[in-house]
């Protein structure tokens, strides 16, 4: 019942993407069929009229017509079919990035996820428009196949039995072919994503260079060409299968086609008529490739049912909900214990403390005693945990993340260094240089960014990274100064800065903790960090194997 209703809404969602234009391509696909069946009929007449002259010409008249009606038709439907299947592949892949973008980020803690997000990439890149190609092939072959069964049950009746087993054997021939297939993606999904997986260690600048230095290129190399010759022999394997069912297929299919001559001859009692032979034959030459393209894509459509139901898969992640906010006025964590997806051991035990505003919280620790872990909880990545975080005196479960975030504002260790110009790596959600450029100016002193940006060739129009052309490969440290200043420029009440300065130099890194009162002030901060820092006005707290053990 479920894949049903997958099936339906997916069906809804292709014919509601313009709903005239998917209308008006099946009235011009039903033409099609009425002029190609025509076309037949017309043959016909002019074998009957080949001693009328007069007659002759007339229907050779009519039957470049005919042509000429077929050649418009089939290219405006080609044409049409092409702009719905680009529509249709644009907004299903916007849903699908939406989507990816709304996934709880614990979710991505499991590799399932990532099989069902490569299945779904398969599916919209390589099979959607097959699949909105066959769902205009159903109506069109639909069309074809209920003219021709109504002018071949007028000549012959008993022929209704060829009319019904053909459609019966193509659907179990296209069905097996499109399970196997199916079934060697899903077996192959893993390995599909470790062969990306080691090519990009391969192909990536910011991958290579480990690699490289260590000379242990060979050892990827030769784990990516054993998944890679694996994936041949399956695909052998598959290949093997299809031909043997093609075969059987082709088999069964001339068997049918014999017996037809032969009851036709035994019909015709030495009698031929040329018209009737050639109108009989051009007809069942449409129902035959009719049925054929009928089968094919009922066939397409059920092989993609796994893959649509991998689509609304995704969609069965939990959506943003909750009370919204427009302003940060407390925040508190009370008794959170957390442990990682798939982990045993506690991150955080029994972990609270209240911010102050205007006053920093400096959170100090070992590697691994659970400092990045209270970021990402505050950042509402995680919700299974145990305490509560209230925000306003409001459990963070229970807040719109959209709403929360667009108060917050937060600097990972790990964070992003978008490929992207620089004017896009200050603000992916305002890139209007009237804003930003004033900004950078009033932060300046902080991180020394506008310098920076200036003695670039594009200054904020600069390319970065080296995937695309124009771009400029940046240092550790003034990637990082950019990250700093996308965080600082955002106007939110609630800072998370995790080791803001762990790449930068001596006197940014001075500048950033000599200004921090100014970057804190009427603000919620914390800052994960492993400096000493002497400041009364903060508060610290230190951090070990995921509990306070100092507080002060």
């Amino acid at each position: 019942m479920k894949h049903f209703k997958n099936c339906l809404n997916f069906l809804k969602t292709i014919c509601n993407i313009n709903i005239v234009y998917f209308i008006f391509t099946c009235i011009c696909i039903t033409c099609m069929s009425i002029v190609n069946i025509s076309a037949a009929y017309i043959m016909k007449n002019i074998i009957y009229t080949l001693n009328d002259k007069n007659k002759l010409l007339y229907f050779i008249f009519l039957f470049i017509i005919i042509q000429l009606l077929l050649i418009v038709f089939k290219h405006t439907c080609e044409y049409l079919k092409f702009n719905y299947k680009e529509k249709s592949s644009i907004e299903i892949f916007k849903k699908y990035l939406q989507k990816c973008s709304d996934t709880d980020y614990s979710k991505f803690e499991y590799s399932n996820t990532y099989d069902i997000i490569q299945r779904v990439d398969v599916f919209i890149n390589t099979r959607l428009n097959d699949l909105v190609e066959g769902i205009f092939s159903l109506f069109e072959s639909l069309t074809a196949i209920l003219l021709s069964i109504f002018i071949i049950i007028n000549i012959d009746f008993k022929l209704i039995f060829i009319l019904f087993i053909l459609p019966f054997i193509s659907i179990f021939y296209f069905r097996e072919i499109n399970k196997i297939e199916y079934q060697y993606l899903l077996k192959n999904t893993v390995k599909n994503r470790q062969i990306i997986y080691y090519t990009s260690l391969l192909t990536k600048d910011y991958l290579v260079k480990d690699l490289k230095v260590h000379n242990s290129n060979n050892y990827i190399l030769k784990k990516a060409s054993l998944f890679k010759k694996d994936l041949f022999k399956e695909k052998r394997d598959l290949i093997s299968k299809k031909i043997k069912l093609e075969i059987s297929f082709q088999l069964i299919y001339l068997f049918f086609i014999v017996m037809f001559l032969f009851y036709f001859i035994y019909e015709s009692n030495d009698s031929f008529d040329a018209g009737f032979l050639v109108f009989y034959f051009s007809i069942m030459n449409i129902l035959n490739n009719s049925t054929m393209l009928f089968s094919r894509s009922v066939v397409s459509f059920v092989k993609n049912i796994p893959y649509i139901n991998d689509y609304y898969s995704m969609f069965e992640y939990s959506k943003e909900h909750g009370e919204n906010i427009s302003r940060i006025d407390s925040v508190e964590f009370r008794n959170i214990t957390f442990t990682y997806p798939k982990s045993s051991k506690p991150a955080l035990i029994d972990v609270s403390f209240y911010l102050k505003r205007g006053m920093p919280l400096i959170i100090k620790g070992v590697n691994g005693s659970g400092k990045s872990t209270i970021i990402k909880l505050l950042s509402g990545l995680y919700t299974e945990y145990s305490g509560e975080i209230l925000i306003n005196g409001v459990d963070l479960r229970n807040i719109n993340k959209a709403t929360f975030r667009n108060n917050i504002s937060v600097l990972f260790q790990d964070f992003n260094k978008y490929e992207l110009t620089v004017l896009e790596n200050l603000s992916l959600n305002n890139n209007n240089l009237e804003y930003i450029i004033p900004q950078v100016k009033a932060i300046t002193h902080i991180t020394g960014v506008e310098k920076l940006i200036n003695s670039m060739k594009y200054n904020y129009r600069q390319q970065l990274g080296n995937w695309f052309d124009g771009g400029i490969q940046l240092s550790g440290g003034q990637w990082q100064r950019l990250a700093l200043t996308r965080a600082l420029i955002k106007d939110a009440e609630l800072l998370l800065f995790d080791e803001p300065t762990s790449m930068l130099d001596d006197e940014v890194t001075k500048k950033f903790f000599h200004n921090l009162d100014d970057i804190c002030k009427d603000k919620f901060c914390i800052i994960i960090t492993h400096r000493d820092i002497l400041n009364e006005k903060m508060q610290k707290i230190t951090l070990h194997g995921g509990k306070i053990i100092e507080e002060y």
